[in-house]
């Protein structure tokens, strides 16, 4: 209830809440009819790769390098599971971030997901993978519903992977321990000494 009331005030005293709940009303039902398109729901095994959505003043994607590099990960995790109709890459944005369909400012071909799509089509997970950019993960948890923790407590096998990016942005162990507590294993991922 606090969420809809903090959410109603927005929309009357800020312009820029106004323009983002208006452009998404078109978004989420192509993301809805993109994810029946391109995924299986019976899928057993899923790989997420979380990244920021849209900026929130312009409803553009921000670019940096951390973007280009998670999602070149996250096409080539992709083609690495292709020949296995049992598993699916996908790449998520966190509840409440501003949607996006995809990002257009470089070459790629992924689609970009909200977090809370997952839990209502995948009904028949077993294992998932969860790949967090470092800066994200305090977020990632806070923003967790109860449906997610729901969701994520029914799978047989919850992997969490930080993924530092830049080690300025790391998350305290204690911002870290909330994750342990849904998962079988957490770990962390480096592409830099």
């Amino acid at each position: 209830m606090k969420a809809f009331i903090k959410n109603i005030y927005r929309f009357i005293k800020y312009k820029e809440h106004r323009e983002k709940v208006f452009r998404e009303i078109k978004i989420r039902p192509i993301q809805n009819k993109l994810l029946t398109q391109n995924f299986n729901s019976n899928t057993l095994k899923l790989i997420i790769f979380f990244i920021p959505g849209a900026d929130r003043k312009t409803g553009k994607e921000a670019m940096s390098g951390g973007v280009i590099s998670i999602i070149s990960i996250c096409e080539e995790t992709e083609k690495l599971f292709k020949n296995d109709a049992t598993s699916a890459t996908i790449l998520c944005t966190l509840n409440d971030d501003n949607l996006l369909l995809k990002y257009n400012n470089f070459e790629n071909n992924t689609l970009l997901f909200r977090f809370e799509q997952i839990a209502n089509y995948f009904k028949k997970l077993a294992e998932i993978i969860i790949h967090i950019p470092d800066y994200l993960v305090p977020t990632f948890y806070k923003n967790l519903t109860q449906k997610d923790l729901q969701f994520l407590k029914q799978i047989s096998f919850v992997h969490f992977n930080i993924m530092n990016q830049n080690i300025k942005l790391m998350p305290q162990p204690n911002e870290i321990e909330p994750l342990k507590t849904l998962s079988n294993l957490t770990t962390i991922t480096t592409a830099h000494q």
